[in-house]
């Protein structure tokens, strides 16, 4: 969230950087997964970082996002009465971007569940990912669905459930 909103804050960031974010961005990451084996091994760790490039992009977008659709007139006003800028973005960028944070938050939370699976089934010896496809291997497909079912209900339940907080946490700054 911190790259967003230091790339969302001038004009420059997001003319010079926001087209190279958006550029890494639409790479497809699995034609990545061979360079993460190779830097950081067949262990835990790339399956993390795997998981981590697909998560870091949303979250980055949706901040730069959330900063550009703060009304002009507000921080003119803020301008106007005297606020500095770092009061600026805590009185009025920050509430006014919280929600598509969020959104991309929770968007992010999805695709890093995706990346650490498409990981483990490509470059595992044990998790989920690679018992998927173990199971879809030996053709039993109804047991594969079932343990999927299973894992992306309770990854949907911890992210509903930490929405339903974030919600409660800011409740003034709700658009």
């Amino acid at each position: 969230m911190l790259i967003g909103v230091l790339i969302g804050l001038t004009n420059i960031g997001r003319r010079s950087l926001y087209p190279l974010v958006l550029m890494l961005y639409g790479i497809p990451q699995a034609i990545l997964l061979p360079l993460f084996v190779l830097v950081f091994g067949l262990g835990p760790a790339s399956k993390i970082a795997f998981g981590f490039s697909h998560g870091i992009f949303p979250v980055i977008v949706n901040t730069i996002a959330g900063m550009r659709n703060v009304s002009p007139l507000l921080i003119g006003g803020a301008a106007a009465m005297g606020a500095t800028r770092a009061q600026q973005v805590r009185y009025v960028i920050f509430p006014h971007m919280v929600t598509t944070v969020f959104a991309g938050l929770r968007l992010a939370m999805t695709l890093t569940l995706l990346g650490v699976v498409l990981a483990e089934i490509f470059v595992s010896q044990g998790g989920i990912g690679f018992f998927t496809l173990i199971v879809f291997r030996d053709l039993q497909a109804g047991c594969a669905d079932g343990s999927c079912a299973d894992a992306c209900a309770a990854w949907q339940l911890r992210s509903t459930s930490w929405c339903g907080w974030s919600r409660r946490a800011f409740p003034r700054w709700k658009d």
